[in-house]
């Protein structure tokens, strides 16, 4: 299922006087968005809203969610489709929550100020403003004056205008969600950045960069040697089994999605096999997959072929070595020859689909490139 039939549809059907219930057409879409294959970035998640308690909105829209980042639209970062009231317009918006402001700054001009003083200090955090371009004009109007309308506008830190009635290609509306996501992932950076610094208002942001404690120089050899505990190997062993690792919901989600895929492919997936993320069952050998959400390239390539390796090496002692397989939520560009060198494939989730390695190719993981 397309974004662009998938808006053009909540564009043509919904009817804000016929209510919320089940079968009026437009809420019916609005309500199956979470159930469709849509292609959104791996992990993510997608609803659609169109009221509440019977009450139709004035502007329906859709959310897409990262899990990691936020799954409830009333407070917090997200990315939404709203629908203009006239249905003449969609946006893509990077938005903030209002919900959870409404108690301290109520429904009027009070949220809208602090709103807008939110947008001010993501935007101004220069990981994000480099990536603005586009993003910013025309500022977001939804054509109808309720204050809700009124603080969805406040609250957009980005956003992209479309025209219903000529909605761009499918490739268009894919490459603006995913580009989209990466402003996502940014601004809740720069969020986590202002709560650490515990300001109420601390204007324009500023990046600062703190090294890690420096350990004691001047501690005596036989104390470096006392920090210093490796276990052997079956200690090791009973460790790697027994231990237990934080998932975050976006990783769970993209090997579901995944083992999903796989499983359409003929590939048996099997997740009960902790402490991996995945095996697939190939023709000839098992395929022992370690899954990767995304945020540093570098430290997602690093840590999957860390547990690759130990795991091969401690898991599978006495079995035939398995393939090796990284998943990861994003292209990781450059480091595909590096896995590939050490008989690593890799696989990623595209806007197209999936795309991956030679290797991942070759073992039928993915279709060959066209």
């Amino acid at each position: 299922m397309g974004l662009r039939y998938v808006l053009a549809q909540v564009a043509v059907t919904y009817d804000k006087e016929a209510g919320t219930h089940i079968g009026v057409p437009g809420q019916d879409v609005l309500r199956s968005i979470a159930h469709l294959d849509l292609p959104i970035p791996a992990g993510f998640i997608a609803k659609g809203r169109g009221g509440q308690s019977g009450k139709a909105t004035n502007t329906p829209w859709i959310g897409v969610h990262d899990p990691d980042i936020n799954e409830n639209a009333k407070e917090g970062l997200y990315l939404a489709y709203i629908f203009a009231a006239d249905l003449r317009s969609v946006w893509l918006t990077l938005q903030q929550g209002i919900e959870g402001l409404l108690r301290q700054y109520k429904k009027g001009k009070r949220l809208r100020d602090e709103l807008q003083d939110r947008v001010n200090r993501l935007r101004s955090f220069p990981p994000l403003e480099h990536k603005l371009d586009g993003w910013l004009e025309p500022a977001m109007s939804l054509n109808t004056d309720t204050w809700r309308a009124a603080a969805y506008e406040a609250a957009s830190v980005a956003a992209r205008r479309y025209d219903t009635g000529n909605l761009p290609t499918e490739a268009d509306l894919r490459a603006d969600l995913w580009h989209a996501a990466e402003l996502l992932q940014e601004a809740a950076r720069a969020e986590r950045l202002l709560i650490s610094r515990g300001e109420p208002n601390p204007g324009r942001l500023v990046v600062e960069y703190q090294t890690k404690p420096e350990h004691h120089m001047d501690a005596t050899p036989n104390e470096h040697l006392a920090r210093f505990q490796p276990k052997d190997d079956s200690d090791y062993l009973a460790h790697i089994a027994a231990h237990t690792q934080r998932k975050q919901r976006r990783h769970e989600r993209l090997i579901r999605e995944f083992g999903e895929y796989a499983q359409e492919r003929g590939l048996a997936p099997n997740t009960n096999v902790h402490p991996r993320d995945l095996t697939l069952a190939l023709p000839d050998a098992e395929c022992l997959v370690e899954a990767k959400v995304v945020r540093s390239t570098t430290t997602a390539v690093r840590e999957a072929v860390g547990q690759l390796l130990e795991y091969r090496h401690f898991l599978y002692k006495d079995c035939p070595p398995p393939r090796l397989l990284a998943l990861f939520t994003d292209d990781i560009q450059v480091y595909v020859p590096y896995l590939e060198s050490l008989g690593i494939a890799s696989v990623w989730k595209t806007p197209d689909g999936w795309a991956g390695s030679p290797s991942a190719c070759a073992w039928g993981l993915i279709d060959p490139p066209r």
